[in-house]
């Protein structure tokens, strides 16, 4: 194989095989069919090859004949592999998107990485989407992993809830533990203090436990099983997007802060539905959503970061939720990929200790971000004092009676 590289974008590298031969051969396939409709990509082995070094060529058939039944396997009978370089397979899946394809296709070299290496390092995992054939050779785009993966999960999970027909369906639930809970869900104005306007709603969630309506305390909240968490942050979206659509302002929000757990976004399946929720959500907002990442502490930055990256491409900012406001505690959230911190505010009536602690809040917050939400403000002297401070964003305890806040939001894009 003749491996030419060629300038590319420096968002994606671009791969030309040159072979002549080979592209005469492959007019005579079905894969030529395809290219067009986006569905041939170019899975790379070529991380095994560099790892086994001179131990390749004597490993080189196994390794072969064991691709060729992961592809044979995970791709389905539909699905169609040719070998075309010692360490390149083309692969078509033309039952489904090319999304589905591709995610596909890292699914594959997943498995044969981890056979074979042990692992399944994200740099290992090569894949290109072919984008023209010609005379001159085969020319393909390398993949993102992360972008394509959001993509599939998001197309994935969307057609389900598309075929379900309701996205109300989470509440009220039985958890895992045998017992009913209801979720309900407020909507607090968000203020951007700077402008001193609404700018949108916070969905304040509540899990209830049933028949009492008691609400579930945060460690009890915390304790339920991963599953019962999902249910409870879907709830969320489906409450709040009733809201809304029945008592939302006069005019369409410009943002809409949307919390989830930090467990729903580690796994696969809880962030693919609530990916398709926010794509949901998107649409009753002007300019986006903030997505609120609730439960973080003691969590790993390199964990946060993995885990909000997928949802990143459907967001404006992502925020975390703390309740921990030393400065270790801080200290442990840089790097973790976070566009800005958000917390209840402490019951002080006082304003000097209202002040003396937003002062210390705003000192510990800094290695990590400056944009800082406070719910539940006292009153808007209070709100007027934080955004002297420095904090950016707010809601009030109660409903602000200011006619300044209760203005329709302002026209055009506004820096959220």
């Amino acid at each position: 194989m003749n491996a030419d590289s060629i300038e590319a974008p420096a968002a994606a590298p671009v791969l030309r095989l040159s072979e002549t031969s080979l592209v005469a051969a492959l007019e005579q396939t079905p894969l030529m069919k395809l290219v067009a409709s986006g569905h041939v990509n170019i899975v790379n082995l070529s991380a095994i090859a560099e790892r086994l070094g001179r131990r390749w060529a004597a490993r080189q058939d196994l390794i072969r004949d064991q691709a060729e039944k992961v592809f044979q396997r995970t791709m389905g009978p539909q699905a169609i592999f040719q070998r075309i370089s010692s360490t390149d397979y083309l692969v078509a899946k033309p039952d489904v998107s090319p999304i589905i394809a591709q995610a596909e296709c890292f699914n594959c070299l997943r498995e044969i990485l981890q056979f074979f290496l042990g692992e399944a390092l994200e740099r290992d995992i090569r894949v290109h989407h072919v984008t023209r054939v010609d005379a001159e050779g085969i020319y393909g785009r390398q993949l993102d992993v992360a972008e394509v993966e959001a993509a599939e999960l998001c197309e994935r999970r969307a057609a389900e809830v598309s075929a379900s027909g309701s996205i109300d369906q989470w509440t009220p639930f039985v958890t895992s533990g045998g017992r009913q809970v209801r979720v309900s869900c407020a909507l607090e104005p968000l203020i951007l203090l700077r402008a001193s306007s609404r700018i949108g709603y916070r969905l304040a969630r509540r899990a209830l436990w049933l028949p009492d309506d008691i609400a579930l305390t945060p460690r009890e909240l915390n304790q339920l099983a991963r599953a019962d968490i999902e249910k409870v942050d879907y709830a969320t979206i489906a409450r709040g997007l009733d809201r809304v659509e029945s008592e939302g302002a006069r005019e369409q929000a410009l943002a809409l802060v949307v919390p989830v757990s930090f467990i729903t976004l580690s796994s696969m399946r809880g962030r693919a539905t609530f990916v398709a929720l926010l794509r949901l959500a998107k649409a009753s907002v002007r300019h986006g959503l903030i997505s609120e990442v609730c439960d973080i502490e003691g969590v790993p930055p390199s964990a946060l970061l993995a885990a909000t990256s997928l949802i990143r491409p459907f967001c404006l900012r992502i925020v975390g939720r703390v309740t921990d406001v030393s400065v270790p505690a801080m200290r442990n959230l840089k790097g973790a990929g976070l566009q800005g911190l958000a917390l209840e505010t402490p019951n002080i009536p006082d304003e000097a200790g209202f002040v003396a602690w937003t002062e210390s809040l705003i000192a510990a917050a800094k290695p990590v971000t400056k944009t800082l939400f406070l719910y539940g403000i006292a009153n808007m002297r209070m709100a007027a004092l934080a955004a002297a401070l420095g904090v950016t964003h707010a809601t009030l305890g109660s409903r602000p009676a200011s006619a300044a806040l209760d203005r329709p939001p302002e026209r055009g894009v506004l820096n959220v």
